[in-house]
């Protein structure tokens, strides 16, 4: 049994993966975690959920890495360059069944909020979605990059040694 401090049952969620049966598989986790079915929507590409996103506005978008046309990269890359896109500052969740670090620093680069490896269950799932939600990451921007603050900030209110290189002994000036 999975501690639930995030309730799921008012979101709405976009699933993006070219699979049905993979598509099927995070709907039931969803599901399992008390959204109802009425809040998910689906695509079988990133092209198809950008058409989606004329419409329909999810809370939060649960996106396959490798797809075909408009991979799960490229989707988040154009949600967050997009400036009037009204689900630019949207939460993405990719899914991978790579887990190089490779992989997971491309997604993060991309904007891709969280990363859950595959095969997903229902607690590695919750996981990130409750990061989602109960821990949301600031949006920055560069003339490089828009999308969550890569840096996770949990310890902000830390203030015991060694926080930050203000608490490190000083160095002597070479000579």
């Amino acid at each position: 049994m999975i501690r639930r401090a995030a309730d799921l049952r008012s979101l709405r969620f976009l699933v993006v993966d070219d699979v049905e049966f993979s598509r099927k598989i995070v709907k039931t986790v969803l599901r399992a975690l008390g959204v109802p079915s009425d809040n998910m929507r689906e695509a079988e590409s990133g092209t198809e959920a950008l058409v989606l996103l004329v419409h329909y506005r999810p809370d939060i978008a649960i996106v396959d890495y490798m797809m075909p046309q408009l991979d799960g990269i490229r989707f988040a890359r154009t949600l967050r360059q997009d400036p009037s896109h009204p689900c630019r500052m949207m939460p993405i969740v990719m899914l991978s069944a790579y887990s190089k670090a490779r992989v997971v620093a491309s997604a993060r680069d991309a904007g891709v909020t969280e990363f859950v490896v595959k095969p997903i269950s229902v607690s590695s799932l919750y996981e990130k979605l409750e990061e989602v939600i109960l821990h949301p990451r600031q949006f920055v921007e560069t003339p490089t990059f828009f999308g969550p603050d890569r840096h996770r900030h949990r310890d902000r209110d830390y203030g015991g040694p060694r926080r930050r290189s203000a608490d490190m002994p000083a160095l002597a000036d070479p000579v």
